[in-house]
């Protein structure tokens, strides 16, 4: 299962927050930064507070939940690597 949930929250934003008539460069660094964005909020929800992240760690969360955290770390991951890519090449 492919989840897309912050590819949709930047789809939503760049509906509402972006101009319309905005270049290619404005509307990649605009998606960078959201994207950007959504990786600190990710690693300070899912990382250890010894480590710099907000939250406890424990046994609480559920299958689902915990497949959906699964999910946006690999969506945001192949983001990042996307980057990467273009950066070396």
């Amino acid at each position: 299962m492919k989840l897309v949930h912050v590819r949709r929250a930047w789809e939503s934003y760049r509906e509402l927050a972006v101009p319309v008539d905005a270049g290619v460069v404005q509307v990649e660094e605009s998606r960078q930064a959201f994207f950007a964005g959504a990786a600190a909020l990710f690693f300070l929800l899912t990382r250890p507070v010894e480590k710099g992240g907000i939250l406890t760690a424990g046994p609480d969360a559920d299958d689902e939940s915990q497949a959906t955290m699964d999910g946006l770390e690999s969506e945001l991951a192949g983001y990042a690597a996307e980057k990467l890519r273009k950066v070396t090449t």
